[in-house]
């Protein structure tokens, strides 16, 4: 026999056989080592040298058993069957194996297999087995028109030697009508096959009958499915279905026959409910007391995957109501069981503490000490919290208090150490808007007696409060040019007690080269030390090497320096300090650029960091290009009288952006006092020509000067904002003008050609007058200084009268 088929054969069927024939091994004693067989060529011993075999016939093949007188051998035939039709086959099969001496016992095989082939000789179609027989025995093959090969193997019981094994194969065809396996369905309406055998008494074997829920099909895999002691064929005898296999119960797999067989049978399976032991249960907060019962709801996840409330679970609660330590159970349900647990706390609600108010908390007789503060912060502040604490022990010494002030987010955080006994402030702090919790904890057992306050520091309006901990580029509190920030230098104690240093850093932006100007004001008594850092964390310098960095002073903490021309870029702000005992030290941090002029600065008080009341409106006017100061000078012209001819620039400039404003075209206006050629013709003849500033004109109206040189007066500036902006119908009546001025002490000199004017300012929230101790003022014959002039314009342009 050729090896490739017999480690086909061998491969399907050869361990099942192995199985049977234990009894026969112990029959016959320990297995010596056979011989091989006889040296001689016999046919059927491979496919090529098939045994051919009539449809409607018989063959015969003989072959030589040689080997020693104990042990079992293996005898295999093939024959080749050609069917011109489709049909039903039936072969018998007889194998006879004489005694050592004539007349002896015949000796039968222990196991006799049939296997059928289709024509690739590839496919076995089906397999028989005979358990100990004789031979004589018949089996029925349906099929369909084709070449086929019978392999026939033979397992002897081999107690002599030198024997000649025979098997013979008688077979029979009928035709037959119907669909064969391996062909397509018939067509409905077609007439079922009569001759099919009922599969319902069929036993399945499967690979495993006990299942836990996974959440997924369960498909256990078919072993076997015998009828009648016969193995059927998958796909060929019957086909594979399962039912009711994902949910936790009773599943089921059936056996459906096809080809000859027909009807079904099924075997059941068990899904059990997983267990809930490995369940993990999402944190839960503490929990504040309430007086009744408290069940925080929870998430439960196993295995990757969240289960439902109520499908694949139910909560109940335990200890729930007073304060202390809760159980939450989670109860498996449906596909789940088994009980998982998680504690969670109900705890007293801490005390509120107020801004500046005193509040203290003693301990009840000689106990630990643990007591809890809530705090509100409405706004971002800079805060100072005084606590003092006294420990009576009737021998040794108490150990340090552990002092946490946390916001709700838990994201920012201070923590420090305090020895028993004392009193400390720790502050200025940033404290961002939002909910604190203040706890004060000691694990000495004693009289304890603890007193705390908090009061805040006010800050500047819209400034960003730094989130501790940002103690490196990569946490930088984000922050852009123009902005103001409030922080603090807080260096924590670490596992050991000991401190350590903060250093904060602010991140800054420029899309393009800008002079900034960083100044910081320390709220505390350690100096403090500031520097710009590039974005690999090296101090950036200036064109003379100088590194760029400050300190704050002294004598009136205040520190600051300039850039000087900074390329476009990131850049990042640090602050920290050198001493190591500073707990809090507050500060204001203000970076903006730096106006080109030594007249209007931002300065310094002794009530802290101030601006000019007109610094917005010259940096507004400014940067706009409507108002460029003085040239050749680093003056923008504080308490300058603003002239004529300035005004009709300024508007020129802001009509006209892409033109230059610094053209010297000849006059045309008709007015002798405008010169052709000057810094402030074209505005002038852009002014006279739209109407804006119409000059001086007689009683006929004839204008015969502009007044160049001559100072704007108050009246006079609102009325040229109105010819820009108003339209006649937006200018309130006589009335209406008279009503809203008599709110002013000198409303009543406005001039009556620029009364309507002055009212319709107001108004729209241009003119708010002067505040004096006996009313409001607004001054209009008053000459304007330039600097009111910005601020008048920068409200123009922000409430949208001017655009």
């Amino acid at each position: 026999m050729h090896l490739k088929l017999q480690e086909k054969v061998l491969g399907v069927a050869l361990s099942g056989m192995l199985a049977l024939f234990c009894p026969f091994a112990a029959f016959a004693g320990p297995v010596e080592e056979t011989g091989s067989f006889s040296e001689a060529v016999h046919s059927g011993d491979s496919f090529d040298e098939a045994i051919p075999l009539d449809i409607n016939g018989s063959g015969a093949s003989l072959e030589p058993l040689k080997g020693s007188k104990l042990g079992t051998e293996l005898t295999t035939t093939i024959f080749k069957i050609i069917a011109d039709d489709s049909g039903s086959l039936s072969l018998t099969v007889n194998e006879f194996c004489p005694g050592e001496n004539p007349g002896e016992q015949t000796r039968v095989p222990a196991m006799l297999t049939a296997y059928v082939f289709d024509s690739t000789q590839q496919n076995i179609l089906q397999t028989t087995n005979w358990d100990n027989s004789a031979g004589g025995s018949t089996e029925e093959l349906n099929l369909s028109a084709g070449e086929y090969y019978v392999y026939i193997s033979a397992l002897f019981e081999k107690i002599y030697t030198d024997t000649l094994a025979s098997v013979t194969v008688e077979s029979s065809f009928a035709s037959q009508s119907g669909s064969l396996p391996g062909t397509p369905d018939p067509s409905p309406g077609s007439t079922p096959n009569p001759n099919a055998i009922d599969i319902s008494s069929a036993v399945i074997e499967l690979d495993n009958t006990n299942f836990d829920y996974t959440g997924s099909e369960i498909e256990p895999e078919v072993k076997a499915v015998r009828l009648e002691g016969k193995s059927l064929l998958a796909g060929k005898d019957y086909e594979v279905s399962y039912s009711d296999n994902i949910n936790a119960g009773t599943a089921h797999c059936a056996i459906t026959g096809i080809g000859k067989y027909s009807g079904s049978v099924s075997k059941s399976f068990t899904i059990a409910p997983r267990y809930l032991t490995e369940a993990e249960i999402s944190n839960i907060p503490d929990q504040k007391w309430t007086g009744s019962a408290i069940e925080p709801d929870v998430t439960v996840s196993l295995g990757g995957r969240e289960l439902i409330a109520g499908t694949d679970y139910t909560l109940s609660y335990e200890d729930n109501v007073d304060p202390g330590s809760a159980t939450v159970y989670v109860n498996g349900n449906g596909n789940y069981r088994g009980t998982v647990s998680k504690f969670f706390n109900i705890v007293d609600p801490p005390t509120l503490l107020k801004e500046g108010v005193l509040d203290t908390k003693s301990s009840k007789g000689a106990d630990l000490f643990s007591e809890k503060w809530s705090i509100e912060i409405e706004e971002d502040i800079l805060a100072k919290l005084s606590i003092s604490n006294r420990c009576f022990l009737a021998e040794g010494k108490a150990s340090p208090y552990l002092i946490e002030l946390n916001n709700e987010e838990q994201n920012v955080s201070y923590v420090w150490s305090m020895d028993a006994n004392l009193s400390h402030d720790y502050g200025w702090l940033a404290m961002p808007a939002g909910k604190w919790t203040l706890s004060i904890i000691s694990l000495t057992t004693g009289y304890h007696s603890v007193a705390v306050r908090y009061d805040t520091q006010q800050v500047p309006v819209n400034a960003v409060a730094e989130r501790e901990r940002n103690d490196s580029i990569d946490e930088a509190t984000p922050i852009d040019v123009g902005d103001r920030a409030c922080g603090s230098i807080y260096n924590p104690i670490d596992a050991d007690g000991k401190a350590l240093v903060d250093f904060d850093y602010y991140k800054i932006t420029i899309d393009s080269p800008q002079s900034i100007e960083f100044r910081l004001l320390g709220i505390g008594d350690a100096p403090l030390l500031f520097g710009l850092y590039d974005e690999s964390d090296t101090l950036v310098e200036r064109d003379d090497g100088t590194a760029l960095v400050g300190k704050t002073s002294n004598s009136n903490n205040v520190g600051s320096f300039n850039t000087g021309l900074l390329p476009a870029g990131t850049y990042y702000l640090g602050i920290g300090t050198s001493d190591r005992s500073a707990w809090g030290e507050g500060y204001f941090l203000y970076v903006y650029n730096e106006l080109p002029f030594t007249d209007v600065r931002s300065h310094w008080t002794n009530e802290g960091f101030q601006y000019d009341w007109y610094y917005d409106g010259v940096k507004f006017v400014y940067e706009k290009g409507l108002i460029k100061g003085y040239s050749g000078t680093t003056l923008f012209g504080v308490g300058d009288t603003l002239t004529r001819a300035q005004l009709a620039t300024i508007l020129y400039r802001n009509a006209n952006p892409g033109v230059s404003s610094d053209s010297r075209p000849s006059n045309t206006t008709g007015m002798p006092d405008v010169k052709g050629g000057e810094w402030y013709t074209a505005g002038v003849n852009w002014a006279v020509e739209n109407g804006v500033i119409n000059g001086y004109a007689d009683e006929q109206g004839n204008r015969f000067a502009f007044g160049p040189d001559d100072p704007v007066t108050f009246e006079q500036l609102i009325t040229v904002l109105a010819n820009c902006s108003a339209k006649s119908e937006d200018l309130p009546s006589a009335q209406e003008s008279s009503k809203v001025l008599s709110s002013f002490k000198d409303g009543q000199s406005v001039s009556a050609w620029a009364q309507a004017n002055m009212a319709w300012a107001v108004e729209n929230g241009l003119v708010s007058g002067y505040d004096e101790p006996d009313g409001q003022y607004l001054r209009p014959g008053e000459e304007v200084a330039r600097e009111r002039v910005a601020v008048i314009l920068m409200r123009a342009f922000q409430s949208g009268i001017l655009k």
